[in-house]
């Protein structure tokens, strides 16, 4: 099953690129699909020129003409809603929205409710870093400005997370967006992403205690979502196509990468989907990812992929940002059940890796809840939960769901979580919108 966005009559392939209107195949200009995705995904939502054409062309200087003609694009594929009456609203001097009445049969419960609580940023907030996430996360994640910071709780976290010395520091401050950080299993170095202002996305890695970085995966494209294999000496990471994503391995020692298997593309699996992307399975044999809907384990002896979950057919979206616990034996992850929100998941695994019995919920409160992240001790994870452009950090027992609480004095605009090996300190990525109302 492929993520796809179902209105009055029209149905929107995320991934394919498709548009179904009335049963009829049809195709879209690459930036007038952008702009559909956006607008379809706001419906009733007045979204200005300059929103659009920041979304659609990123940085680039363009003509409002070239909008007026994707608006037009998109209105002569989809036709009218009813006679005289076309899908695409024009808001004389502001822009456009989809009509709400498009929105009507979206599917989902609760559709017009959850819809309206995505505002959408119209420009990137005054922070010392400047940038916006890039091209391996649009259609679906808006602009935004990443930070590195380190979360330091000390006594253990196993102890009590609640009464914890808290401290948020900066762990990095490099001009541009660092994403999907992650420890090593020894805890003495990190990986993160790093998309340099109008660059690509590439991998780093970064000592503990050193201010220098050193550059693991470069070159064309963009690199995202970086995860140390369990004996630390390779690193799986998504290579970002057009279409889809290749899972690749590399070792850390400078040795041949090896591309695994292409998978979709993480923007198309849940909105705004932070990660994590990859994970490994303990003895290190197999990776875990999101594709066409479902959380699957892909074997590198035997190269054959197994799927672990099965998304409700209610459901337009997929399971993504999978966590595999300590030991190997419960599997969380983060499940759409509603426009605008998300809760946890827990699959129980046997020692070979197979599914024992089907996912269960662990947690949900009415947000996104994404971005789980275990302690070591195996019994509590870490997440982000609040709406998707100001999500916070979490901790949970997962012996005791509903002692669910936020992480105190720190965690604001948290995604993308990691705990190291000796659970005292978790890295994030803290991300910053500035936004006006139309």
């Amino acid at each position: 099953m492929q993520p796809t966005i179902v209105l009055h009559g029209v149905e929107i392939h995320l991934e394919s690129r498709e548009l179904i209107v009335h049963g009829v195949p049809k195709r879209l200009p690459w930036k007038a699909f952008d702009i559909l995705v956006l607008l379809a995904e706001t419906p009733g939502h007045v979204l200005s020129k300059e929103q659009l054409l920041k979304f659609a062309w990123g940085g680039e200087v363009v003509e409002s003409s070239n909008l007026t003609q994707a608006v037009a694009q998109i209105r002569k594929a989809m036709g009218e809603i009813s006679p005289g009456h076309s899908y695409i609203e024009t808001v004389p001097r502001v822009g456009y929205r989809l009509v709400a009445a498009a929105a009507s049969k979206m599917d989902s419960p609760k559709a017009d409710a959850q819809i309206a609580e995505f505002p959408i940023p119209q420009e990137i907030a005054p922070v010392p870093v400047r940038g916006r996430i890039r091209k391996y996360s649009i259609p679906l994640l808006l602009g935004a400005v990443a930070i590195a910071f380190a979360l330091w709780l000390l006594p253990p976290w196993s102890k009590h997370p609640a009464t914890a010395n808290i401290a948020e520091v900066p762990f990095t401050a490099f001009e541009g967006d660092e994403l999907s950080s992650n420890f090593s299993p020894d805890g003495r170095q990190i990986a993160f992403a790093w998309a340099k202002p109008n660059g690509p996305s590439h991998i780093y890695l970064k000592t503990l205690g050193s201010e220098s970085i050193r550059p693991f995966v470069t070159g064309d494209g963009n690199q995202t979502g970086p995860a140390f294999s369990p004996d630390g000496r390779s690193i799986a990471f998504l290579r970002i196509g057009r279409t889809a994503s290749t899972v690749v391995v590399k070792p850390l020692d400078g040795g041949t990468e090896r591309s695994l298997t292409t998978v979709s593309n993480p923007h198309v699996v849940l909105i705004a989907s932070p990660g994590p992307y990859v994970a490994w399975t303990r003895d290190g044999k197999g990776l875990i990812y999101s594709n066409h809907g479902s959380i699957c384990l892909f074997n590198i002896d035997s190269r054959r992929e197994i799927q672990l979950t099965q998304l409700p057919q209610s459901s337009a979206m997929s399971d993504a940002d999978p966590a595999l616990s300590p030991d190997g034996s419960t599997l969380v992850f983060s499940r759409p059940v509603a426009i605008g929100r998300a809760d946890l998941y827990r699959l129980s695994l046997n020692r070979k890796a197979d599914p024992v019995g089907p996912p269960v919920l662990l947690y949900g409160n009415e947000g996104w809840c994404r971005s789980p992240a275990w302690h070591p001790d195996g019994k509590h994870i870490l997440f982000t939960s609040g709406d998707w452009i100001s999500p916070r950090l979490y901790y949970l027992d997962i012996r005791s769901p509903s002692s669910a609480e936020p992480v105190p004095n720190a965690g604001a605009d948290a995604i993308q979580a990691s705990v190291s090996p000796s659970g005292d300190m978790v890295l994030y990525t803290r991300w910053f919108f500035s936004r006006t109302d139309s």
